[in-house]
């Protein structure tokens, strides 16, 4: 093989073996923590977790992230092998790397395709991989001398070289290990549940199920009344994280209002980030995230959820004037400034609230106490409110 052809091929070998295993990390965090939410989510149509929820990302339950990363853990170790065996020696070597692309290409070929036209999303760390085990498939095949009927003598003769070289032999059979254990111990990932036997599983704890009750329950004393499921969220009306999980908690809250009614409530802390109304951060990260809170508390029930909609459609460049002038165009407030030392007492004391029970930024919620940091996903927040009313129903 020559020089550049062999450069190539470690090329897309380490470009394959990078790839699959940060999807493979970023698939165990998803099982490990259902609010994990991955870096590699840019838009609805270059999304990974949309890729790993589909029925194409898990054969029997294992991820097929693990099966690239043996793949290419084994293409790794045959191009550092054609590295040190002699001319002939090398192009067989080679040629194992083009016989072991042919089956993966075809695989490639059919995750596109469903990633494309069937799940019409893609992860980009998926197209790295298929990228190199093409790249892997033309680059061996061009450089493979030996031809394919001659390599089932040729793997009798390397299998009895092996044998005799207790190193490699040693290395082998690790790999061989290794790769075993992995598919054997790597977390199961929970099919779709058939028609048959959906009506036994609804009985049984899922994964979130078991997730959400090992979490620490920390003790809010909050009115409750007859709610069953509280949800506290601490929010600051500059962040952006607050901002979408805006978009998404009124959709869940009228789907359980509808189904339970007066069972599950949200109730909202303010915790600008604002050292102004809030000692306890470092520094003003939200210039006007103060007035942003009063502004929303004077403008009365009538219009605050008016006052809430402007102040996150308007976070960029948001000042202290310009939320004073929206206070009184859209939350018919008149005495703003007279009223702000009265109203920002109110939200300290939401803020010492949040100091005490070790709140550290926005948004933050407690679902019944148990704490859940930063952007919360709908549908782990649909799942926290159906596991409580589930549990809650189960009692006595």
């Amino acid at each position: 093989m020559k020089k550049h052809a062999r450069a190539w091929l470690l090329l897309f070998v380490l470009l394959g073996l990078g790839a699959s295993v940060t999807s493979l990390y970023v698939q165990y965090r998803r099982l490990r923590d259902p609010t994990y939410s991955a870096f590699c989510n840019f838009s609805p149509r270059f999304n990974c977790e949309t890729v790993y929820q589909s029925r194409f990302a898990r054969v029997g339950g294992v991820p097929v992230a693990l099966g690239e990363v043996i793949w290419f853990t084994l293409a790794f170790m045959l191009t550092l092998a054609a590295d040190s065996k002699t001319d002939a020696e090398e192009s067989g070597t080679t040629a194992y790397l083009f016989l072991i692309s042919i089956p993966t290409v075809s695989v490639v070929l059919f995750l596109t395709y469903a990633s494309v036209f069937v799940v019409k999303a893609l992860c980009i760390f998926c197209a790295l991989t298929y990228l190199a085990v093409i790249g892997v498939f033309l680059v061996s095949g061009i450089s493979a001398d030996a031809p394919l009927a001659g390599l089932s003598r040729r793997a009798v003769r390397d299998a009895r070289a092996l044998a005799s070289r207790p190193f490699a032999l040693g290395l082998t059979l690790l790999f061989l290990a290794a790769a075993a254990s992995a598919v054997a111990f790597f977390p199961r990932v929970v099919g779709d549940p058939t028609a048959a036997t959906a009506a036994a599983l609804a009985h049984q704890p899922t994964d979130f199920d078991l997730w959400f009750e090992s979490q620490v329950r920390t003790p809010i004393v909050v009115p409750t009344g007859l709610t069953q499921v509280l949800v506290v969220k601490f929010n600051d009306y500059q962040s952006p994280a607050c901002a979408e999980n805006y978009k998404i908690e009124g959709p869940i809250l009228a789907k359980y209002e509808a189904t339970d009614p007066g069972k599950v409530k949200l109730i909202q802390k303010d915790y600008p980030e604002e050292r102004e109304c809030n000692p306890n951060v470092t520094a003003s990260v939200h210039e006007a995230a103060c007035e942003g809170a009063v502004a929303v508390r004077l403008a009365g029930l009538q219009r605050r959820a008016a006052m809430e909609e402007w102040l996150y459609a308007h976070q960029k460049g948001l000042t202290p004037a310009t939320v004073r002038q929206a206070a009184k165009e859209i939350g018919g407030v008149r005495d703003f400034d007279d009223e702000y030392p009265r109203v920002a007492a109110l939200i300290r004391n939401d803020v010492d609230l949040g100091h005490e029970l070790g709140v550290r930024g926005t948004p933050t919620f407690f679902i019944n106490g148990v704490r859940i940091e930063g952007r919360l996903k709908s549908q782990v927040l649909d799942q926290a409110i159906a596991h409580e009313l589930k549990v809650s129903a189960a009692k006595p």
